[in-house]
């Protein structure tokens, strides 16, 4: 196989696995959000097991970035550390903020008042 061929199954890899541990991890922290309760606030453990995976994510999608960048960076004869530290930045630049989204969900939900009950 050619490198290109593999770095093409590892971008699709990649992406596949970003998008699903991104998902999981967004899901965790929605699923103990309690519609009927709205005061309910999302339990310090799964606020961090759900940014653990979002932030496995991020570093799938930087190995896809690293796949996409590896050989039009490596034209211009850039070498691996700053093709890896090119892909880190772009994977924290492009979707960094979702690693946050747990944590402004806790503080959102522990802003509100419960509704009241008849």
């Amino acid at each position: 196989m050619t490198p290109e061929i593999i770095l093409s199954v590892v971008q699709i890899i990649a992406a596949i696995s970003s998008v699903v541990f991104i998902f999981i991890g967004l899901r965790m922290a929605l699923k103990k959000l309690d519609k009927d309760n709205s005061a309910q606030t999302i339990p310090p453990d799964i606020i961090k097991k759900s940014t653990r995976l979002i932030l496995i994510g991020i570093l799938f999608f930087a190995l896809f970035r690293f796949a996409a960048n590896y050989f039009p960076m490596k034209e211009d004869q850039f070498e691996e550390s700053m093709i890896l530290i090119q892909s880190l930045w772009q994977a924290t630049y492009m979707i960094g903020f979702t690693a946050f989204i747990p944590y402004i969900l806790n503080k959102l939900q522990s802003g509100r008042t419960p509704p009241p009950t008849k």
